[in-house]
């Protein structure tokens, strides 16, 4: 989870494990991916709200753009 919520861009694949699975189904900030309908996106909006510096996160990774 904290590498989830530390990194710069992430790429969720699924939709599900094994054969269901394999295509990338979002992209993004670790905020962007959390706004799609995936199980990665449920666990990162939880993450995201439990988590005091998301905030500070997401504006660092912007001034490093």
């Amino acid at each position: 989870p904290d590498v989830m919520l530390a990194a710069d861009y992430l790429v969720d694949l699924g939709p599900e494990a094994g054969d269901a699975g394999g295509r990338v189904v979002a992209t993004g900030t670790p905020e962007a991916v959390a706004a799609a309908d995936t199980h990665s996106a449920r666990a990162l909006r939880e993450l995201l709200r439990e988590s005091p510096n998301s905030a500070h996160r997401a504006a660092r990774r912007s001034s490093r753009r």
